[in-house]
């Protein structure tokens, strides 16, 4: 009986190890990356411990309406004086803003998007960036400052809860701002603008993984 209880306290001991491991090894937060099982191909997506749905962002940016921007942002010839960019590591992509037009939100300029979240977003390595061009005709076109928005990770955000408004953490000058924060160029000391673009964000839950609603 001596050596069954040695092997049986073993076996226990084996077992308490494998499962402390795994729980070493579980990421933090309410979050986790899993496999979509209904994908043809194996891609992750993030999905919410809780409730078992999966999870996307819904972003806002809003400006003072008493700052200067180009009339109309979106000009015939020459596209959106107007951009957001999603930053991820060694990328960047148009943010998913639903409009072009704001709505006027007390005396704000608002403008709302919603992008799917991932590997990165669970890392807190995302960001956007706002832009502002201005065209003029028989002239070159003048980049204001990229403004910067760096996204801590989704960690234990309640879904539906807005993050604090903030503003950007970073400026990036010129036309290539955008390269410039892909590839982690030194940052320049610029000034501020004096009316600055604000963001704020939350996680939304949906049924189907990959899409946004």
């Amino acid at each position: 009986r001596l050596p069954i209880r040695r092997f049986a306290a073993r076996a226990l001991a084996a077992v308490a190890s494998f499962v402390g491991l795994n729980c070493a090894k579980a990421p933090p937060g309410r979050y986790a990356l899993e496999v979509d099982p209904g994908a043809r191909l194996r891609t992750e997506y993030v999905r919410d411990r809780v409730s078992r749905r999966w999870a996307y962002r819904e972003f806002e940016v809003r400006v003072d309406t008493t700052r200067a921007l180009p009339e109309p942002l979106r000009h015939p010839d020459h596209g959106d004086a107007l951009s957001i960019q999603l930053f991820k590591p060694g990328s960047a992509q148009t943010g998913g803003l639903r409009s072009i037009v704001p709505r006027i939100d007390d005396r704000y300029r608002v403008w709302s998007g919603a992008d799917m979240i991932g590997r990165p977003d669970v890392e807190g390595r995302v960001g956007y960036g706002v832009a502002v061009k201005w065209y003029r005709d028989g002239a070159e076109t003048r980049y204001e400052p990229m403004e910067v928005f760096p996204l801590p990770p989704v960690g234990d955000a309640e879904p539906e809860e807005w993050s604090p408004w903030f503003s950007a953490a970073t400026l990036r000058p010129g036309a290539f701002g955008w390269w410039a924060e892909v590839h982690g160029t030194p940052v320049d000391s610029i000034p501020k603008p004096d009316l600055p673009f604000e963001l704020r964000w939350r996680t939304m839950l949906t049924d189907v993984a990959g899409l946004v609603p």
